[in-house]
C-alpha cells in the first residue's frame, strides 16, 4: 500500500514541511506554548526550523521578520496569549495568523514538553501508541555508523550530527575496503550505506559483510534522476537482504539498461543525477531528515503491540514542480535469493556450469 504526500505552496509565504507522518491539527484556541525547535537558518529571506526530523522553511522578506518576532516572543511569555497582548494593537492579527499557522505544523502545542524534539516526532508517527519515555531510552543509546565511496554532503553531515547522538561517518571508502571498515565499527552502532549511486558495488560489500556477521543495515540512495531511495533497514533472517532488494527492484523496472547497470554495479547509461553532480541542498535535507526518522523508528520495540508493524519499509522520494511525493514500500524476502536464502529450498534449481561441462 502506498501513501502520498505532497509539500506546496501557498499565501505570501512557502512553507516547505519535511515529515512523513505529520499531522495537520485545525483549531482556533489560542493558549498553545511552542514546542522544541531549533533554528537552522536565518538571514533576510528565508528562516528555517528543525523540529524532531521536521523542517519548516518561511521565505519572504516581508514575512520571515514577523516570525522571527513571534517565536521570539513565545520563547519567553511561554504562552500565546501573552505573546499577541505584547504585540501594538495594530500587528496581533499577524502574529495570531503566524501562530494559527504554528499550530497547524504542529511547532506549537498545548504543553511546554520536556522529551527531546526527536522523540516528539516519533510518538506523532506512532499515534502516541508508545509511552515517551521508552522512545527516549531506546533513543538514548543509539549509535549509528555511516559509510559511503564519497564524501558526504554539509548538508548531509549537518542533519545526521544534529538528529544523532552518536554518528560516526567513514566517507571515500571503496568495496574493497568495505569489510575492514565496516569490522573496526563497534558491533552495537547500526550501519547506514551511503553510496554515489543506486548501484554502487558499495551496496554489494556492505550486504555480504552484514549477513555473514549478522548485522543490520539501512540504505540510503541518491536521487538517480526520478527517485532517491530510503531504506530498508535489512535485518538478517527476519527481513530480504541487498540482493531481495536488486531482484524485485529489477522484476518491477521495464528498462533493459537499468537491469544491466544493477548485474554491473554501474551508472546507469545517460544518468547525469548521482549523489556527485546533485547540488539541491533543499532536497538532500529531506533525504536525509527522513531517513534519519525511518531509522529511529525501526529502532523501537514494537514487538508488544497488538499490531506489531512489519519491518523492511523503504520510501522513495521524487521531486517535481509541486514538492516532494513521498511513497511508502515495504520489502519481502525473495524465497531463491541465493544471497540470504541459499539454495536449499525444495526446489528444481538450476545446474551449475561446472557440472554441466563435467557432463558434456
Amino acid at each position: 500500500m502506498n501513501g502520498r504526500r505532497t509539500f506546496s505552496q501557498g499565501g505570501v509565504a512557502r512553507f516547505l514541511l519535511v515529515h512523513l507522518w505529520i499531522r495537520l491539527r485545525k483549531g482556533t484556541d489560542m493558549a498553545y506554548f511552542i514546542a522544541p525547535w531549533y533554528r537552522v537558518r536565518a538571514d533576510e529571506n528565508t528562516l528555517v526550523f528543525r523540529h524532531g526530523d521536521r523542517y519548516t522553511v518561511f521565505e519572504g522578506a516581508a514575512v520571515v521578520p514577523a516570525v522571527k518576532a513571534v517565536t521570539e516572543k513565545l520563547l519567553v511569555t511561554k504562552d500565546s496569549d501573552k505573546a499577541i497582548e505584547s504585540f501594538d494593537e495594530s500587528s496581533r492579527s499577524v502574529a495570531k495568523k503566524i501562530i494559527n499557522k504554528l499550530v497547524q505544523l504542529n511547532v506549537a502545542v498545548k504543553t511546554w514538553e520536556t522529551e527531546s524534539p526527536t522523540a516528539m516526532s516519533l510518538r506523532e508517527k506512532l499515534g502516541e501508541i508508545v509511552p515517551a519515555d521508552e522512545i527516549e531510552s531506546s533513543l538514548e543509546g543509539q549509535r549509528v555508523g555511516v559509510i559511503s565511496d564519497r564524501t558526504l554532503s554539509k548538508v548531509a553531515t549537518s542533519v545526521l550530527k544534529s538528529l544523532l547522538d552518536d554518528v560516526v561517518i567513514l566517507d571515500t571508502v571503496s568495496p574493497e575496503n568495505a569489510e575492514a571498515e565496516l569490522d573496526s565499527m563497534e558491533s552495537d552502532r547500526m550501519i547506514v550505506c551511503a553510496p554515489s549511486s543506486d548501484t554502487s558495488k558499495l551496496l554489494l560489500a556492505v550486504n555480504k559483510w552484514a549477513l555473514k556477521n549478522s548485522r543490520s543495515w539501512m540504505q540510503v540512495l541518491p536521487f538517480n534522476g526520478s527517485r532517491a531511495t530510503v531504506g530498508p533497514l535489512f535485518i538478517p533472517r527476519e527481513t530480504g537482504c541487498y540482493n531481495c532488494f536488486r531482484l524485485r527492484t529489477l522484476s518491477a523496472s521495464p528498462s533493459v539498461d537499468e537491469a544491466m547497470a544493477f548485474d554491473r554495479g554501474t551508472e546507469l547509461p545517460g544518468q547525469e543525477h548521482t549523489s556527485e553532480t546533485w547540488s539541491s541542498p533543499a532536497e538532500d535535507m529531506v533525504v536525509w531528515a527522513t531517513a534519519v526518522g525511518l531509522l529511529q523508528q525501526e529502532v523501537l520495540d514494537l514487538s508488544n503491540l497488538p499490531l506489531t508493524p512489519l519491518r523492511g519499509q523503504c520510501h522513495t522520494l521524487s521531486f517535481t514542480p509541486g514538492g516532494v511525493d513521498i511513497k511508502k514500500h515495504r520489502l519481502f524476502k525473495v524465497p531463491r535469493c541465493l544471497e540470504c536464502q541459499g539454495a536449499n529450498l525444495p526446489l528444481p534449481q538450476p545446474w551449475p556450469t561446472i557440472l554441466v561441462e563435467g557432463i558434456q
